[in-house]
């Protein structure tokens, strides 16, 4: 496909609204990457798009979306493979993405579309999480916490034995150690873009797991292998966004977090711009 001259954004029609990357199928997975935007106000969006949670990687937008209209919008090379990992083979695909959809050379659009990414994310349908191609042992490390997660709620090392389950402790040391270091685990963004919304896919490579069995196999790591194997920074994650799936469940909180709070014990989360940090723990 021939490179287009760069997309001409619209401007968004309100503080509210948002663009919608429509991905379109195909059945080569090497194909270029071909969308359409679409603009609504997000209440009206609500429940039809999902959301996309990755790290920017080396952050050069230098691979092209080709839009239907001829033009083309430049992104990472990791969204660019996040993107062809979600592609479908038949039908089209609604998603949300910042560095698309957020029109990156508008410095306006940007101060009014960051503090409304929590609502963005809120009101997707779903959060899909890219922590990478599975390059040294993600995805490896994602098919085993699956795997881990399976184990009764009281299970002993023995029992999983028993069950069929290969157990070696300091296998599942490595595995655990290898996926919470990818870096996507350390971005500021996750708080609020895992917190609020109750349906989350980490995906990893071919391999994916929902946040729900995430959480269960670090308490089948807890069982299996003792409470000091804890990692802090993803239980903290973990708990938070516990806390609010059952306060969504409730529709009431018995306790609101501090931002004081929240810049204590998030205060170790990367961002590359220091008011990102703001904007994402007063979400």
């Amino acid at each position: 496909m021939e490179p287009g001259p760069p997309h001409q954004y619209q401007p968004l029609q309100s503080a509210k609204h948002i663009r919608i990357i429509i991905l379109e199928p195909s059945i080569d997975p090497t194909s270029p990457l071909v969308f359409s935007f679409d603009q609504d106000n997000l209440t009206n969006l609500a429940g039809q798009y999902e959301a996309l949670s990755y790290t920017w990687g080396v952050p050069n937008l230098v691979l092209p979306l080709h839009c239907l209209d001829g033009s083309q919008v430049c992104v990472t090379e990791n969204l660019d493979r996040f993107l062809r990992r979600l592609r479908l083979k038949i039908d089209k695909k609604w998603l949300w993405a910042d560095a698309a959809c957020i029109n990156q050379a508008d410095g306006a659009e940007k101060a009014v579309q960051i503090p409304l990414m929590v609502d963005i994310f809120r009101g997707a349908k779903g959060v899909l999480a890219w922590l990478g191609s599975g390059e040294n042992g993600g995805e490896e490390a994602v098919r085993r916490l699956v795997q881990l997660s399976r184990c009764n709620v009281n299970s002993s090392v023995q029992d999983s034995v028993d069950q069929g389950m290969s157990f070696d402790s300091a296998d599942f040391k490595t595995t655990m150690s290898v996926l919470i270091n990818l870096p996507w685990f350390k971005r500021m963004w996750i708080i609020q873009e895992v917190v609020f919304n109750q349906d989350v896919t980490l995906i990893c490579g071919t391999a994916e797991m929902s946040w729900v069995r995430f959480f269960a196999s670090l308490n089948a790591f807890k069982r299996l292998l003792g409470d000091h194997y804890v990692f802090d920074h993803i239980q903290r994650i973990v708990s938070l966004w516990l806390r609010h799936s059952i306060v969504h469940e409730l529709q009431h909180s018995a306790h609101e977090e501090g931002i004081m709070e929240l810049m204590t014990t998030f205060g170790q989360y990367h961002c590359s711009d220091e008011r990102d940090r703001i904007y994402a723990l007063f979400s």
